[in-house]
C-alpha cells in the first residue's frame, strides 16, 4: 500500500452489491484508531473471512503486536456469532473471520460487524492511506452459498496537529510549518504562504 495523497478516495461502494469497509477516518500521526468494519451485503450473510492489509507505517492492535479485533452487536445481536483474527506471513495484514454458532444470518443488509484497533506510526506523513480487503468470502448459513466480492479499499487521512495539510477548520494556514508529499515533491505548509523544497513560494 502506498501513500495516495491528500485527496485519495475508497472504493465506491454505490454500485457494489457486497463489500467490506469501513466510513473514512481522520487521526493524527502517532494516534490510535477504531475502525468499525461494515459489511454491505445483498443476499444473507452468515459468516464471511477477509484479508486486511495495512498501508506501511501503520500497525494492528495499540502496540502492533494483538490483531485487536472484537465483535459489534449492531448486526450480530447476542452470542450466535464470535470474531477470529490472525497475522498472516505478508508484511502488516491480518485474516478476520465471522463465525455463527447456531445457523444464523446478519440482519439487514448494511451496517457495521466487527471493531479493529489500530496504530498510526509517528512518522507517517500528512496524507489518505488506503487499507486494502481482498480474498473476501461470504457465506449464506442456511444454503451454504458462497459469493467472493471484488477487493475494496478504505481510507485513512492522517492529519497535523493542526488539521490536514495544516489548514485548520477556518482555512488559516498553521504557525508551525508542515511538510506534505504532492505529486511526488515536497511542499512545506507555513502562516505566510506554501513553499517547495529549493524555498520559493508557490502561493
Amino acid at each position: 500500500m502506498t501513500f495516495l495523497g491528500a485527496n485519495a478516495e475508497a472504493t465506491d461502494l454505490s454500485n457494489v452489491n457486497d463489500a467490506l469497509y469501513f466510513d473514512r477516518i481522520e487521526v493524527k500521526a502517532g494516534d490510535n484508531a477504531t475502525l468499525q468494519i461494515k459489511m454491505k451485503n445483498a443476499s444473507s450473510v452468515g459468516t464471511f473471512g477477509t484479508k486486511v492489509t495495512m498501508p506501511e507505517g501503520f500497525s494492528f492492535g495499540t502496540d502492533g503486536n494483538d490483531p485487536d479485533v472484537s465483535l459489534l452487536t449492531e448486526r450480530t445481536g447476542s452470542s450466535t456469532f464470535a470474531v477470529a483474527s490472525a497475522f498472516q506471513s505478508d508484511a502488516n495484514a491480518i485474516k478476520i473471520g465471522l463465525l455463527q454458532t447456531e445457523g444464523a444470518n446478519l440482519g439487514g443488509n448494511d451496517g457495521a460487524v466487527i471493531a479493529m484497533n489500530v496504530k498510526v506510526g509517528a512518522d507517517v506523513q500528512v496524507g489518505s492511506y488506503e487499507v486494502l480487503f481482498s480474498e473476501q468470502e461470504f457465506v449464506e448459513a442456511l444454503s451454504s452459498a458462497n459469493y467472493y466480492p471484488a477487493d475494496a479499499t478504505s481510507v485513512i487521512v492522517v492529519t497535523s496537529a493542526d488539521g490536514i495539510d495544516g489548514v485548520r477548520a477556518d482555512g488559516t494556514k498553521a504557525a508551525s510549518p508542515v511538510k506534505r508529499i504532492v505529486d511526488g515533491k515536497l511542499v512545506i505548509d507555513t502562516v505566510n504562504g506554501t513553499y517547495n523544497a529549493m524555498g520559493a513560494q508557490t502561493k
